[in-house]
C-alpha cells in the first residue's frame, strides 16, 4: 500500500514463441477476415405457415360463435310460452258435473174414508090407548042436571126454555216457524268469513318462500356459471311448478274444510227446524184433541139440556091434565047432586054412582097420562142415547182424522227431510267431485306442461352437447393444424440451424484452434508497483471483456 494514487499491480506478460508466431498470425489474420465479412441474411421461410386444419377448426368456431345457442333460446321461448299459459291452466275448465234433481217429495194423502156410525133412536113407542069402562053397570039417573057448571080451564106451562148458550171452547195451536229449504245463498251464510283470509296468509308465505329460494337458487346458478342458461330456467320452472301446485292444494284444502264447517253449521241449524215442526205438530195434534173434547162435552150438555126441556114438559102436561080431571069430577059431582036433588033420586045413589063414574073415568085418564109421560120419558131417554152414541162416536171420528192427519205430516215432515238430506249429499258430492275434477286436470295441464318444459331442457342440453361436440371436433382440426405447424416448424428450424452452422463454421473452427493455443505456456507472471493509471485500468477492463466476449461467443 502507497501514497493516494499508487497501488499494487499485477501485469501477465505473455510471450509468444517463436514456432508459434506463424499460427498465432494466421489465426489473426483469418479472425480479422471473419469480422469484416459483411451480414448474410436468411432468405428462406423463418416461421411455418397456419395449417388448413387450424384456419377450419378457427372457422368452425367463429360459425359457433356466430350461430349462438338456438336450442336453449327455444327452450327458453317454450318455458316462457308455458308460463304465459300458466293462468290460463289454473282457470281452465274442466268438465262439468250436474247434480241429480231428480228427488221428489213422496206425497202422504190422509184417510178420508172415515165415517159416522149412523143411529136412529127408537121411534115405536105408542101411548096405550085400550083403556075401557069394564063395569058397564054406572048409569046415571034420569035426572035433569044443573047445567051451569063449569069446569076450570088449566092451560100447562109453556114458558119453558131449552138453554142453547153452550159453546166449544176454541183451542188455539201455538205458532212456530218452519224449516226452510238450503239454498246456496243460505250455505254461503254459514261459511267462514276468515277462511279467505287465512287461505290468503298462507299462499302470502308460501310466495314469500318462493321468493326466498329464487333468490337462493340465482346465487347456486351464478356460482355454478349457468345464470341465465336454460338449466337455470328449467330449475325456475320446476321451482314454480311445486309453488302453483302447493297453491292450488291449500286452496282446495282450505275451501273443503270451509264448506264441511258450513254444512255441519246448517245440519244443526236445520236439525233444530226439525225440531220446531215436529213440536208444532204435537201442537197442532194437541189443540185439534182439545177441540174434540170440547165439541163432545157441548153436545153432550145440549143432549141433557133437551131431555130436561121434554121432562118439564112432560110433568107440566101431567099436572094440567090433573087439574082438569079433578074438576070435570067437581062439576059432575054438582051435576049428579043437582040432578038427584031435581029428579027426587037418592042424592046418595046419584053421588055414588056419579062418583063411580068420575073415579072410572079419572081412573083411565091417569092412565092415558102416566103411558103418556112414560112413553115421553123413553122418547127422551131414546134420544139422549143416541145423542150420547153420535157425540161419541163423532169424538171417534174426529180422533181418527186428528191422528191420520198428524201421521200424514209426520210423514210429510220426513220426506221431506229425506229430500233435503239427499239434495244436500248430492250437491256436496258434485262439489267434491267438481273440485276434484279441477284438481286432477289442472295436475294433468301441469304435468304436460312440466313434460314440455322436461323436453325443452333436453333439447337444450342436446343443444349444448351438439355444440360442445362441434368445440371438440374443432379442437381436434386446431390440434392436428398445430401438430402439422410444429412438424414443419421443426423443418424450418432445422434448415435455419444449419444456416448458423454453416455461417459459424470458420469461427468454430477458428474458436477451436484458439482453445488448443490457449493451453500452451506462453509466458510468466510478474508483480511490479507502477502508478495508478486510470486509462490502463479501462484498457485492461476492454481486454479482460474482450476475452470473456470471445469465450461466451466460442
Amino acid at each position: 500500500m502507497g501514497s493516494k494514487g499508487d497501488s499494487t499491480t499485477q501485469v501477465i506478460q505473455t510471450d509468444i514463441p517463436e514456432y508459434f508466431q506463424p499460427y498465432a498470425e494466421d489465426i489473426m489474420t483469418r479472425a480479422t477476415a471473419v469480422s469484416t465479412r459483411p451480414y448474410v441474411p436468411y432468405d428462406a421461410e423463418r416461421i411455418a405457415p397456419v395449417s388448413p386444419d387450424t384456419l377450419a377448426s378457427e372457422a368452425v368456431i367463429r360459425g359457433i360463435a356466430a350461430q349462438g345457442m338456438p336450442q336453449t333460446q327455444a327452450a327458453i321461448d317454450y318455458t316462457g310460452q308455458m308460463m304465459g299459459y300458466l293462468p290460463q291452466v289454473m282457470q281452465g275448465g274442466p268438465y262439468q258435473f250436474d247434480a241429480y234433481g231428480g228427488f221428489q217429495q213422496g206425497q202422504a194423502d190422509p184417510y178420508a174414508g172415515f165415517q159416522e156410525t149412523q143411529v136412529d133412536p127408537y121411534a115405536g113407542f105408542q101411548a096405550y090407548g085400550g083403556f075401557e069402562d069394564q063395569s058397564g053397570i054406572f048409569q046415571p039417573g034420569q035426572v035433569s042436571e044443573f047445567r051451569g057448571f063449569r069446569a076450570g080451564e088449566a092451560d100447562p106451562y109453556a114458558g119453558f126454555e131449552q138453554y142453547g148458550g153452550f159453546q166449544a171452547g176454541r183451542a188455539r195451536a201455538g205458532q212456530f216457524t218452519e224449516a226452510g229449504t238450503a239454498t246456496a245463498e243460505d250455505l254461503q251464510s254459514y261459511m267462514d268469513p276468515y277462511s279467505e283470509l287465512v287461505t290468503g296468509r298462507m299462499k302470502e308465505r308460501i310466495r314469500e318462500d318462493y321468493d326466498r329460494s329464487r333468490g337462493e337458487r340465482s346465487a347456486r346458478a351464478v356460482s355454478a356459471g349457468a345464470f341465465g342458461g336454460s338449466r337455470q330456467a328449467v330449475e325456475e320452472g320446476v321451482a314454480e311448478r311445486g309453488m302453483l301446485d302447493r297453491l292450488a292444494q291449500i286452496e282446495a284444502e282450505q275451501g273443503s274444510a270451509a264448506f264441511q264447517q258450513a254444512r255441519s253449521a246448517f245440519e244443526a241449524d236445520r236439525a233444530a227446524r226439525l225440531q220446531t215442526e215436529q213440536a208444532q205438530i204435537a201442537e197442532i195434534a194437541r189443540t185439534q184433541g182439545i177441540s174434540i173434547q170440547e165439541a163432545a162435552r157441548v153436545q153432550q150438555n145440549q143432549a141433557q139440556e133437551s131431555a130436561r126441556f121434554q121432562e118439564a114438559q112432560a110433568a107440566e102436561l101431567a099436572r094440567t091434565q090433573g087439574i082438569s080431571i079433578d074438576e070435570a069430577r067437581r062439576v059432575q059431582q054438582d051435576r049428579a047432586a043437582e040432578f038427584a036433588r031435581a029428579q027426587g033420586l037418592s042424592v046418595q045413589e046419584g053421588a055414588r054412582v056419579q062418583a063411580a063414574v068420575a073415579q072410572e073415568r079419572a081412573r083411565i085418564q091417569n092412565a092415558d097420562a102416566g103411558e103418556f109421560a112414560r112413553i115421553q120419558q123413553a122418547q127422551a131417554q131414546e134420544l139422549a142415547r143416541v145423542q150420547g152414541i153420535s157425540v161419541d162416536e163423532a169424538a171417534r171420528v174426529q180422533q181418527q182424522e186428528a191422528a191420520e192427519i198428524a201421521r200424514v205430516q209426520g210423514i210429510s215432515i220426513q220426506e221431506a227431510a229425506r229430500v233435503q238430506a239427499a239434495n244436500a249429499a248430492e250437491s256436496a258430492r258434485v262439489q267434491q267431485a267438481q273440485a276434484a275434477e279441477d284438481m286432477a286436470f289442472r295436475n294433468f295441464q301441469l304435468q304436460g306442461m312440466g313434460f314440455g318444459m322436461d323436453m325443452a331442457g333436453q333439447l337444450a342440453q342436446l343443444g349444448e352437447a351438439a355444440r360442445a361436440g362441434d368445440i371438440q371436433a374443432a379442437q381436434f382440426l386446431e390440434s392436428i393444424g398445430t401438430a402439422q405447424r410444429a412438424r414443419e416448424q421443426e423443418y424450418y428450424d432445422l434448415q435455419y440451424q444449419d444456416f448458423l452452422r454453416q455461417q459459424n463454421y470458420e469461427q468454430q473452427q477458428l474458436a477451436g484452434l484458439m482453445g488448443i493455443m490457449r493451453g500452451i505456456p506462453m509466458g510468466s507472471i510478474q508483480t511490479t508497483q507502477v502508478p495508478n493509471n486510470p486509462v490502463q485500468q479501462a484498457l485492461g477492463a476492454g481486454v479482460a471483456g474482450l476475452g470473456l466476449y470471445r469465450s461466451m461467443y466460442s
